[in-house]
C-alpha cells in the first residue's frame, strides 16, 4: 500500500502471514479461508482490514513499541511550510484557509498521536481536462510519445491498476493539459462512479474533467490514502455532499472531508502490514473464485450436454451432485432454464413414455387433438359465432428446431387459442382513472405472477373498445416489450374481466391444451430467444404480434402434458429448496462477517477475533 509496495519478492522465503508476526498479530489471518469462501465477503474482508488500518487498530502494538515517533501535529507544520514555499513559488495558488475539523463531524477516535485535518490540508487538489470524443480521436489517438490520457473508463475499484495504456496521448509540448504526478491518486467525482472508481498513477499522465487527481504534501503515503479513499467510512463522508441528479461532489466539498493523518513512519507500518493481508486475501479470493468457476463450467457444461441429448446417465450425474455443484444462485437460474428446455423437448417424459404405453395408447393423439380444435372451431364459424380466422402457413422443415418424440406435433401458437379468442394486444393510449377497468402494465407483472396491489384503472368507455383484450382467468399474459419483454404471468381469478396495456399481449390457451405446458414453452431459453428475434438471427425491441402467432409449439397427448407438469413442479420444487440453502448459506457468511466487523471495530485488545465468538458465529458453516 505503499510508494514502494512491500509485497516479499520471489526470493524471500518469509510468507505474509509469517512475516506479521511481531506486529499486531492478527487472529483475522486464521479465518480467511472461511471469510473468503464467497467473493461478496473476500471484498468485506478487504474494507474490514482497511477500516481498521485508518483507524489505527492494526499498528496498536507497533505504537507501543515506537513512543518517540514524531506525531501527526509536527507533520502537519512541515506541511504547511511545504505549502507557504509551493505558492511563494507560484507552484500551486494560494486557497481560503480550511477550518478545523469539528467534533461533530469526527466518524471515529483516532490514536493520540494522529490528527483528523481536512483532505484540503494534505496536499494540492485538482481536476483534470475535458476532451470531445472527436478531438481525441483526431489527435490523440495512436500517438507513440506523450503522456497518457486517463478518462473515467481507465480507472478501476480501489487497487485495481489503471489503464495507461488506452492508445491515447497528450504530447509532451501541449502546456494545456494539467499532469498528475507519477504516485498520485486519482478518484471519480461525478456520475454513478463517483467515489468508487479510484486508483493510483504509476507514471505522469494527463486526465479527465470529472476526476480529481490529489499531489500530496510532506511526503504522505498516497497508497495510505488510497486506502481509506477505498473504505466505506470515507464512501459514507463523501456520499453525504454528493449533489445533483447524476450525483457529484464539488471541488470545495471534496476538499471538506475530514481525513485521518498519522505520523509519517505509522503510515509506513500501515502500508507495509495492508500490502502483505492484500497477498493473503486476494490468494484466497483467487482460489473461491477459481472453485466457484470449475462448478460454473461443470453445471453449464453438464446443462447443454442435457439440453442437446437428453442422456439419462447425465441427468442422474447431475442429480447427484446437485447440492454441491449448484451452489449459486445464477446455476439455480440456469438449472431451470435446462428443466424447461427439457421439458418442452420431451426428455423429462422420456423413461415415462417407456413406463406408461397404455396411458398413451388409451389417450387422444396430438394430432388427433389438433383436427378436434380445428373442427370445433369450423363449426362456431359455420354458426357465425366466432369470425373466420386468417389461413396460417403450413410449417415447413426449415422452422422445425428440434424433433419431436413420438406421438408429439407442431402446433403454430394461434391453433392453441381457445375459439374467438384473437392473440394480441390490449388498450393503446389508456385513460387513467380512480374508478374504471383494471388494466394490467408491465409493471404489474412480478415474479411470474401479477401483483394487483397498485393495479391502474382505465376510463371504462375507453376499456369497451378493446373487448378482444378483455381478461379471463387463467390467460397467459405476455411482455411485448421493454426490459422484461418475453415474460409471463397467468390472469387471476380476481382480474377476471380486466384489461391490458398496449404493452402486453393476450393469450388464452384453448380448453383441452395444458395451460402450463404452452407456458413452459414461452418461458424455456428457446421461447424466450424466440420473443426476443435471436432465433431469426436479429434482436428486437419487442415481439411482433403476427410473429407470435405464428411461433412453433410442440404439443404431447394430454395425459403426456399432464405428466410433463408434474415433473416440472417436482424438479421446480427442488429448485426451490437449492436456491433457500444458497440463501440460508449466504446469511451465514453475511452473520459472520458482521460478527468479525463488530468484535474488531469494537475492541481495541491485540486479539482482534476472540475464538469462541468466532466460532459461535460460524457455527453450522463448515456444513455449506
Amino acid at each position: 500500500m505503499g510508494n514502494e509496495a512491500a509485497i516479499p519478492s520471489s526470493g524471500q522465503t518469509a510468507s505474509p502471514k509469517e512475516s506479521l508476526e511481531g506486529r499486531d498479530n492478527l487472529m483475522l489471518l486464521e479465518y480467511f479461508p472461511e471469510l473468503t469462501r464467497h467473493p461478496f465477503n473476500a471484498e468485506k474482508v478487504m474494507d474490514l482490514v482497511l477500516q481498521l488500518a485508518v483507524q489505527g487498530k492494526l499498528t496498536k502494538k507497533w505504537r507501543e513499541d515506537n513512543p518517540e515517533v514524531e506525531p501527526a501535529s509536527v507533520l502537519l507544520e512541515k506541511i504547511k511550510e511545504e505549502k507557504e514555499k509551493l505558492v511563494a513559488e507560484k507552484k500551486v495558488r494560494k486557497e481560503k484557509q480550511l477550518a478545523s475539523v469539528s467534533e461533530e463531524e469526527i466518524p471515529y477516535v483516532v490514536p493520540y498521536s494522529w490528527e483528523w485535518v481536512r483532505l484540503g490540508m494534505i496536499g494540492n487538489i485538482f481536476n483534470g481536462n475535458s476532451i470531445s470524443a472527436s478531438i481525441k480521436a483526431s489527435k490523440y489517438e495512436g500517438l507513440k510519445d506523450g503522456y497518457p490520457f486517463i478518462a473515467t473508463k481507465d480507472v478501476g475499484y480501489g487497487f485495481e491498476q489503471i489503464d495507461e495504456e488506452n492508445g491515447v496521448r497528450i504530447p509532451f509540448q501541449e502546456s494545456k493539459f494539467k499532469i498528475a504526478r507519477k504516485n498520485t491518486v486519482l478518484i471519480c467525482s461525478e456520475g454513478g462512479s463517483s467515489g468508487k472508481k479510484m486508483g493510483l498513477c504509476t507514471q505522469d499522465i494527463c486526465f479527465g474533467n470529472k476526476l480529481y487527481a490529489i499531489e500530496q504534501y510532506g511526503d504522505i503515503e498516497s497508497k495510505y490514502i488510497l486506502g481509506f479513499y477505498y473504505t466505506s467510512i470515507f464512501y459514507n463522508l463523501f456520499s453525504e455532499k454528493m449533489t445533483g441528479l447524476i450525483g457529484g461532489i464539488s471541488m470545495s466539498k471534496f476538499k471538506d472531508i475530514p481525513f485521518p493523518l498519522p505520523p509519517l513512519k505509522e503510515q509506513k507500518e500501515i502500508v507495509q502490514i495492508v500490502d502483505q493481508l492484500k497477498v493473503e486475501i486476494d490468494k484466497l479470493n483467487r482460489l473461491s473464485n477459481e472453485r466457484l468457476e470449475k462448478k460454473h463450467q461443470f453445471v453449464v457444461s453438464s446443462m447443454h450436454h442435457l439440453t442437446e441429448s437428453g442422456d439419462a446417465e447425465h441427468w442422474n450425474l447431475l442429480q447427484d451432485h446437485f447440492t454441491d455443484t449448484i451452489d449459486e444462485l445464477d446455476n439455480v437460474k440456469k438449472l431451470r432454464e435446462t428443466i424447461l428446455q427439457l421439458a418442452v423437448q420431451g426428455k423429462l417424459t422420456q423413461k415415462w413414455r417407456n413406463e406408461h404405453p397404455e396411458a398413451l395408447e388409451g389417450c387422444k393423439s396430438a394430432s388427433a387433438l389438433l383436427k378436434h380444435i380445428q373442427e370445433e372451431k369450423e363449426k362456431l364459424i359455420a354458426e357465425k359465432k366466432i369470425k373466420k380466422e386468417k389461413p396460417l402457413l403450413p410449417i415447413s422443415q426449415e422452422e422445425i428446431p428440434y424433433a419431436l418424440p413420438g406421438g408429439w406435433e407442431w402446433f403454430r401458437v394461434s391453433q392453441l387459442t381457445r375459439p374467438g379468442a384473437l392473440i394480441t394486444y390490449g388498450i393503446l393510449k389508456p385513460v387513467w382513472v380512480e374508478d374504471g377497468v383494471p388494466t394490467v402494465r408491465i409493471k404489474d407483472m412480478k415474479n411470474g405472477e401479477i401483483d394487483a396491489s397498485e393495479i391502474a384503472m382505465c376510463q371504462e368507455d375507453r376499456a369497451l373498445k378493446f373487448l378482444k383484450t378483455e381478461l379471463k382467468e387463467g390467460d397467459i399474459l405476455i411482455a411485448k416489450d421493454g426490459g422484461t419483454l418475453g415474460k409471463t404471468a397467468f390472469v387471476p381469478k380476481a382480474l377476471e374481466g380486466g384489461n391490458i396495456t398496449q404493452h402486453v399481449l393476450r393469450f388464452s390457451v384453448h380448453y383441452e391444451i395444458n395451460k402450463r405446458f404452452v407456458r413452459f414453452n414461452i418461458d424455456s431459453p428457446l421461447g424466450q430467444q424466440f420473443m426476443t428475434g435471436e432465433t431469426k438471427g436479429v434482436a428486437l425491441p419487442g415481439v411482433n404480434v403476427g410473429d407470435f402467432r405464428n411461433m412453433l409449439i410442440g404439443i404431447p397427448p394430454a395425459v403426456e402434458q399432464n405428466a410433463i407438469v408434474q415433473q416440472v413442479d417436482h424438479l421446480m420444487s427442488l429448485c426451490d429448496t437449492l436456491e433457500s440453502h444458497i440463501h440460508t448459506r449466504n446469511e451465514t457468511a453475511e452473520k459472520l462477517m458482521k460478527a468479525v466487523v463488530e468484535e474488531v471495530l469494537e475492541k481495541n485488545e491485540n486479539d482482534l477475533l476472540p475464538q469462541s465468538n468466532y466460532l459461535k458465529a460460524s457455527n453450522g458453516l463448515s456444513e455449506n
